[in-house]
This record gives C-alpha cells, structure tokens and sequence, in this order.
C-alpha cells in the first residue's frame, strides 16, 4: 500500500536503528488489442480499439500485406474503422506495431508490441 511508513529494529543489545520509508503506487502499463474486430455495422465490435491502462503516450499503426501503413494514430481514444482511406478493406489479417510508453515512467523509452487482427466482414 502507498504511503510512508517508520521501521524501528532492535537488536538482543538494545540498539535501535529507526528508518523512514516512502512507498509509492507503481502500476505497469496494461494493454489488450482484441484479435478480430468486424465493421458490419451491428453496432458490435464495429471498431478495433485499443484498451489500455497506465498508458501515457500511444501510437498504434496497422498494415495491409504489402506492408503499406493504412491506419495510424497517436489518440489513444481513437478507433480503427476497418477502412483505408475512406474504403472499405477487405477480411483478412493485418499486421499492427502499437508503441506505448509507461505513465509511471514517462521518461523511460517506448514499449513496442506488435501482432496481428482479423478484419471479418
């Protein structure tokens, strides 16, 4: 539990030693992209979104088979509609590089992660 707290040790010989201690909240970043996602318009999975956690900075980027970026942001609350350039794309596996950084550790480097969702229409 956070806070700060006051450790006192005495040994057989009745020395003391006391020491002050500040124990703050460390939470790791937690991020979940689901596998598929299906922009059929049923109001149900109809966007890939990122779900995250402790996250301070975000930029998620997917590609098609050839390897050209179609869908990049660094707005952690913004969704992937399944489209390229206002087109529809077709089912299939796209590839993603999602690269984050830690809230509790804005300075440290990035966090890279990469996978792959299934886009069904």
């Amino acid at each position: 539990m956070p806070g700060t707290y006051r450790v006192v040790v005495t040994n057989p010989d009745g020395c003391t030693v006391a020491q002050q201690f500040t124990v703050n909240e460390y939470c790791q970043p937690r991020i979940f992209i689901p596998g598929a996602f299906s922009p059929n318009g049923d109001n149900q999975n109809d966007e890939l979104e990122v779900f995250h956690e402790g996250v301070s900075e975000l930029e998620l980027l997917i590609y098609n088979r050839w390897g050209s970026v179609i869908f990049s942001t660094t707005d952690p609350a913004k969704r992937w509609d399944g489209t390229s350039r206002g087109t529809p794309c077709d089912s299939g596996v796209y590839a993603y590089l999602l690269r984050y950084k830690s809230a509790m550790e804005p300075s440290s480097p990035f966090i890279q992660k990469t996978g792959q969702v299934t886009l069904l229409r």
